[in-house]
C-alpha cells in the first residue's frame, strides 16, 4: 500500500484563507472525453460552500456525521429525480469518507481486473471484459 493514497497519510493543501483561491493541477492521462473538469469543479464549489456553512470536515467527520449514509441518501435522491448535482454530492461524500474514513477497517488497497465486481449493463448482467 502506497502511502501517499492512504486516508491517514493523504497530503493535505496548506490552509486557505477567506477570499483566497486555492488552485492545484489535476493531471490527466486519460483522454479529455473521459473526464469532466466541470463536474470536479462544481464538487470544489459545493465543498467551499460546505465550508462557510458547515465549518472544518474534521469537526464532523467521522464522528458526528456519516458519509456513507449521505452517500446513500442522495444517490437514492439522483435515481429519484435524476438532478446530477447529487452525482456532484455523492463524489463528495466519498471524498469525505476518503479522508476521514468511518468505516471500522478502511484502508486503500489498489486492485487490478480481477477484483473488480465488473460493470452492469441495462439487463441487469455483469461484465468482466472490456465492452
Amino acid at each position: 500500500m502506497s502511502d501517499e493514497t492512504s486516508p491517514a497519510s493523504a497530503s493535505v493543501a496548506p490552509a486557505v484563507r477567506p477570499g483566497e483561491l486555492h488552485r492545484r493541477e489535476i493531471r490527466l492521462a486519460a483522454p479529455t472525453g473521459e473526464f469532466s473538469y466541470e463536474f470536479v469543479q462544481g464538487m470544489a464549489n459545493r465543498m467551499a460552500v460546505s465550508y462557510h456553512k458547515y465549518g472544518a470536515l474534521a469537526d464532523a467527520y467521522p464522528h458526528r456525521m456519516d458519509a456513507l449514509a449521505s452517500i446513500a441518501q442522495r444517490l437514492s435522491m439522483y435515481a429519484e429525480t435524476g438532478n446530477t448535482e447529487w452525482l456532484m454530492d455523492v463524489a463528495n461524500y466519498a471524498m469525505i469518507e476518503f479522508m476521514h474514513p468511518g468505516h471500522p477497517v478502511a484502508h486503500f488497497e489498489a486492485t487490478d481486473s480481477d477484483a473488480s465486481p465488473g460493470r452492469v449493463d441495462h439487463h441487469g448482467g455483469i461484465h468482466h471484459d472490456c465492452y
